[in-house]
């Protein structure tokens, strides 16, 4: 073995290292093409959701104050160019589609603009035009004016139609020829040649009967007796329109024809020449004679007869808005039969089918079972094939609008306007459509413009040296509230003795420094929305803590800064006293007060007194079903009403000693409903003017009312613009916890109705502090807005509703409210006689029954009962059962004669 071989041993290949390939720039742009799209998306989420942080909120505020709401169109373009880029799909003319999407942009904003500068929109944050179309609208009104804005829009919008390929030279040819198709002009003429040939009784219709009887054998299987519809064979090719008019003896109208496709269809086909041939051989299959054919009418209400060979035979009239006009055919040579097909060929009318005719018109179906004429249907014999008759009218089916209706969606039964007012008519409560549309939400525009001044507001503390950071941003309907977090060791105090100075270094009339926040550990910093909203009652008589509430007497306060609907019982004040100067919202705050409470109370439950020194607040609310009297206009009457209801006091409390009831709500448990008494409402628009006119009375009427009324169910609302120290005592304060205060023009006037500051500082408008035992700091509400026509079309509907209100005389003072007393003080009564005749007669001794029977006030339908009483004529009051009737009507009439009374 040769150990030191020569020859080299088998080397082992081993595998060549692959080299690596090179970078692909395609996923490069492909993932750019991802995170192009994903950005996309986000700013258009920015646009319209609220969860994409203040990064979407600043996006949002930048793209909508510069774009406008328009940039989503170049947003949403701009993401279907990069999802087919992804996806490797080609974009068919894409610059031509940039252009399309441009213009759409451009027209959108142009027109927005000049909505927005009508007033329409401003509402919307969103619809915002942006500073590009400001700029747009700017140059086309200073060049070309308003109608010529408008005018390139409208060109834009067409441009950008044509950009993407809606509009081409082909379809607006197809539909230059479509219109041009169109025969008003012949069928115009037609009639008016039908009208004169009719005038024309001179004229008759050349006609060639035949000699022979017509014989209608049953047809052979290869023979044709009628043409086949298209539901029996193929539709047959149809033949070449005749672009010229019919003129000339051997010419007719065009017959309609069945269409399935409408009549609209049927309008762009011109009329073709009628092949008269044609006609006669898909009516008589046999050809061997000729056929007269003219006018056969069909009576409506009966079957045809057998057709009369001694008479003509021609097509019944299918122009049902037209008079009838004979078809002349001259007679022609007879032609050899054809078969089926070369017949199906030949038929100019296309009866085989069921195309539209050129002319439209109802269905005229020759050869079939069932014949269709002038809107009836005939059937063939089946015995025969001669006799028709009639068939049963197909049945109607019709929807009970009550009835439930499974699995149509947003199908809607329609019924007359009239029908629907009736329906709405007397229901209670009022619909919330009166009250007109509800208020739009806050756009993210404005959230973000409150960002940029809190940054301005942390800013201006500490130029002042006051450390704090932002905790959270509440915008509300009339200002922004800015929560601010201050550092250790900073003073709550020096924050709000900077009030003015941070009003100054922000640049706005006034701030309200809120320390703490109740339930936080932050101050509150309140600058006006420099987009202020409205508050309709609408929004919060349709919240769900209206809706919902459990509460007798219900008070839309309004919205607070934090956007929460506040509700509040008028039985749990019990009594309000409200303070504003003129044109703070004061009356239209007691408006909405007497409308909630309106829409939660029929009459029956509550009753209202108003005192309108002015004469003109609340002059609508007259024929208002729920009040006592008359709006009261003079400060004697409004002390005779005051005392009024003092003594309604004392008898209601007497009546629930009596019947072992503590309040009004228990008392109307115990007794029947006819027995039941409503809440009384006082409302006084100005006290200052009772004040200055009988203070002592006024003083001494309201503070037993206030002290006292709660559990009567006598219920105060006091207004008024100065509050000051002699208009509200220190009597009234205490008594009436609960207290209103608009704008108010110093802090003297704030401190006497709140006991606090900060009225001083309020907007106007509805802007106002609530307090209340629940409520000891103030809370700063916006109240709800409802214009003069809208309270007037609630007070209309709730008359018309409940009729005309009850009154009630108000200024009777006589006699003691206690009980019947010895010396007969109640028998001066001039209709006690006809009270005694209701209760003999009626047998029931009830002051209720007595106050709907007479239309008589409570009070002085009791003092009926206890002058009867004190006669002797019922006997005294044992709790909740009725009082027990003594006597008869011969001894009722000698008691009365006995003591004068008729």
């Amino acid at each position: 073995m040769n150990l030191f071989s020569s020859k080299k041993p088998y080397a082992v290949r081993r595998p060549k290292r692959r080299r690596p390939k090179d970078f692909d720039p395609k996923s490069l742009l492909r993932l750019g093409q991802f995170i192009l799209a994903a950005l996309a998306i986000y700013t258009l989420a920015s646009l319209f959701a609220l969860g994409t942080g203040p990064l979407g909120e600043n996006i949002s505020s930048k793209l909508v104050g510069v774009f406008g709401v328009g940039i989503v169109l170049p947003l949403v373009h701009l993401l279907y160019q990069l999802i087919c880029a992804a996806a490797g799909r080609k974009v068919d003319r894409s610059l031509r589609q940039w252009l399309g999407t441009i213009f759409a942009y451009l027209a959108i904003t142009l027109l927005l603009t000049l909505l927005y500068r009508e007033g329409i929109g401003q509402q919307v944050g969103l619809l915002s035009p942006g500073a590009v179309g400001k700029a747009m609208v700017s140059l086309f009104r200073s060049t070309i004016g308003a109608l010529g804005a408008t005018l390139a829009g409208l060109l834009l919008v067409v441009a950008a139609f044509c950009q993407y390929g809606h509009l081409s030279t082909d379809r607006v040819n197809r539909f230059r020829t479509a219109l041009g198709s169109l025969s008003l002009r012949r069928l115009k003429s037609l009639v008016e040649d039908e009208a004169a040939e009719d005038d024309s009784s001179q004229l008759s219709v050349p006609s060639v009967t035949v000699s022979d009887p017509v014989v209608q054998d049953e047809p052979a299987e290869d023979e044709v007796d009628f043409p086949r519809s298209i539901d029996e064979e193929h539709e047959p090719s149809l033949p070449d329109v005749s672009e010229t008019e019919a003129e000339g003896p051997d010419e007719i109208p065009q017959v309609p024809l069945p269409s399935r496709r409408g009549f609209f269809a049927a309008l762009f086909h011109r009329r073709a020449k009628v092949d008269v041939e044609a006609v006669k051989r898909a009516m008589n299959p046999s050809h061997d004679r000729p056929i007269d054919m003219s006018d056969v009418g069909l009576e409506e209400n009966e079957p045809p007869a057998e057709p009369d060979v001694s008479e003509p035979v021609s097509f019944p009239n299918v122009f049902p808005n037209v008079e009838e006009e004979p078809l002349n055919v001259e007679s022609e040579e007879p032609q050899p039969e054809k078969t089926a097909s070369e017949v199906r060929r030949d038929e100019p009318f296309g009866f085989a089918h069921s195309g539209a005719g050129a002319n439209g018109g109802r269905a005229l179906e020759v050869g079939r079972d069932v014949m269709a004429v002038s809107g009836k249907s005939w059937k063939r014999d089946g015995a025969s094939g001669d006799a028709l008759h009639e068939t049963p009218p197909t049945p109607q089916v019709v929807l009970d609008a009550d009835a439930p209706i499974i699995g149509t969606g947003a199908l809607k039964t329609s019924q007359p306007a009239g029908d629907e007012e009736a329906a709405s008519a007397g229901a209670f409560p009022p619909p919330l459509d009166l009250l007109g549309p509800s208020s739009p939400g806050v756009s993210a525009s404005e959230n973000s413009a409150a960002l940029d001044q809190g940054s301005d507001v942390i800013e201006a503390l500490s130029n002042f040296g006051v450390e704090a950071t932002l905790a959270h941003t509440i915008v509300g309907p009339t200002v922004i509230q800015y929560q601010i977090q201050l550092a250790p060791g900073i003073k709550v105090s020096k924050v709000s003795a900077l009030e003015a100075d941070i009003a100054v270094a922000l640049a706005v009339p006034a701030i309200r420094v809120e320390a703490p926040v109740p339930g936080t550990t932050y101050v509150g910093i309140e600058l006006p929305n420099p987009r202020r909203r409205t508050v309709p009652l609408r929004t919060v008589l349709e919240s769900e803590a209206f809706q919902k509430t459990k509460l007798s007497l219900p008070l839309p306060l309004g919205q607070t800064v934090d956007g929460r609907i506040l509700i509040t019982g008028l039985e749990e004040l019990p009594h309000l006293l409200v303070a504003g100067t003129t044109g703070s919202g004061k009356s239209i705050f007691i408006n909405n007060c007497i409308t909630a409470l309106c829409y939660h109370n029929k009459p029956s439950d509550l009753r209202f007194i108003m005192v309108d020194p002015k004469r003109v607040e609340m002059a609508f609310y007259e024929h208002l079903p729920h009040i006592l009297s008359k709006p009261i206009v003079t400060p004697q009457s409004a002390v005779d009403a005051l005392g009024w209801a003092v003594r309604e006091m004392e008898n209601r409390y007497e009546t629930f000693s009596a019947a072992r009831a503590r309040h009004l709500e228990s008392y109307n448990s115990k007794v029947l409903p006819k027995d039941r008494l409503p809440h009384i409402v006082i409302i006084v628009d100005e006290l200052a003017d009772l004040m200055m006119t009988a203070q002592k009375e006024v003083e001494e009427y309201i503070a037993r009312l206030a002290q006292m009324a709660r559990a009567t169910g006598i219920h105060l609302i006091l207004a008024t613009q100065r509050p000051s120290v002699n208009v509200i005592t220190g009597t009234i304060k205490a008594n009436i916890p609960a207290r209103v205060a608009f704008s108010l023009p110093s802090v003297a006037d704030s401190r006497t109705i709140l006991d606090v500051s900060g009225a001083q500082h309020l907007l106007g408008k509805g802007d106002m502090l609530f307090i209340s035992s629940r409520h000891p700091r103030p809370l700063r509400i916006q109240s709800p807005f409802m214009d003069e026509a809208t309270n007037i079309r609630v007070v209309d509907y709730l008359r018309n509703a409940f009729g005309e209100p009850e009154y009630v005389e108000l200024g009777e003072q006589g006699g003691s409210s206690s009980g019947p007393s010895e010396n007969g003080a109640f028998l001066d009564e001039p209709r006690l006689a006809e009270a005694v005749a209701i209760v003999l007669g009626t047998g029931i001794a009830s002051s209720s029954r007595l106050q709907r029977q007479m239309r008589v006030g409570f009070t002085r339908a009791a003092r009926m009962i206890d002058s009867m009483e004190l006669l002797g004529i019922v006997g005294p009051a044992d709790g909740s059962k009725p009082r027990e009737i003594l006597v008869d009507e011969v001894e009722a009439d000698e008691i009365l004669n006995r003591h004068g009374i008729r």
